[in-house]
């Protein structure tokens, strides 16, 4: 039995180094690992959210990914960003950052870091729980995981200022938001939330509201809050962004209507 369980393991890591082609999307072209769902390699993968990160990035921009999963965004903020920008992308789950990293090497991807790691509002070592389908969080769980925080990280100057930042971390947003206070104080970059609960949604907008943000909700948000917060797919977002540097109208009207 454990015979057969090793060979199981070491065929499944032999699959996962086969690298197809991306067919469509904004990261058509790029290498991707074959044993993974369909979408990626498609290039049909969260394509509304994508686009949109796709139009809020720019050449020469700061990108940071935080719950980059495998890689499928940070390789599109690369792409967008071009030679002269940057890409931090962090993932705290053990079982992803092995397709992070992979999947930003075999793309030759220079511009992009990839750090295990969670951003909350401490610093030092907190228990992760693993769910299904590549998803954590910070909590009682199977194992540990390495906590820093976005101004940590800015002031001691191991990382340049976002300009955006993509935040999807499974519950710890306001933990996040506590920990980058300073940061986005002084550098006002744009913001695109996943938010897991209506509390936490709340308590995002609020907070972000507090330090002179505009805040916009997708029209999808009604039905979450009417139908249950898991009745809409992909997760409630909110994007968010100084008032003196907002995105086009056309951009934002299309996110409304999401």
């Amino acid at each position: 039995m454990r015979g057969r369980i090793r060979d199981f393991f070491r065929v499944r890591l032999g699959l996962r180094q086969i690298r197809v082609r991306i067919w469509s999307g904004p990261n058509k072209g790029y290498r991707w690992s074959l044993l993974t769902r369909t979408s990626f390699i498609r290039g049909t993968y969260e394509a509304e959210r994508c686009d949109l990160l796709a139009d809020l990035l720019a050449p020469g921009q700061v990108f940071w990914d935080v719950g980059a999963h495998y890689g499928y965004t940070a390789l599109l903020g690369a792409r967008r960003v071009g030679p002269g920008g940057s890409v931090y992308a962090f993932e705290p789950n053990p079982e992803n950052i092995w397709w992070l990293r992979w999947h930003i090497f075999w793309n030759e991807l220079t511009i992009a870091h990839s750090y295990q790691q969670a951003l909350a509002d401490a610093t030092g070592y907190e228990e992760f729980a693993i769910k299904g389908s590549g998803t954590g969080y910070l909590g009682p769980g199977c194992t540990r995981v390495r906590v820093e925080t976005v101004d940590n990280l800015v002031n001691r100057r191991s990382h340049l200022p976002p300009d955006l930042m993509k935040i999807d971390v499974e519950g710890s947003e306001v933990r996040l938001l506590e920990g980058a206070k300073e940061t986005l104080a002084a550098f006002r970059p744009k913001l695109l939330i996943a938010t897991h609960s209506p509390e936490l949604h709340e308590a995002c907008r609020s907070r972000l509201i507090s330090l002179d943000y505009e805040v916009i909700e997708p029209n999808r948000l009604e039905s979450a809050r009417k139908c249950g917060w898991h009745s809409v797919s992909p997760e409630p977002e909110i994007l968010c962004f100084d008032p003196n540097d907002a995105p086009p109208d056309e951009l934002v009207r299309r996110f409304i209507r999401s």
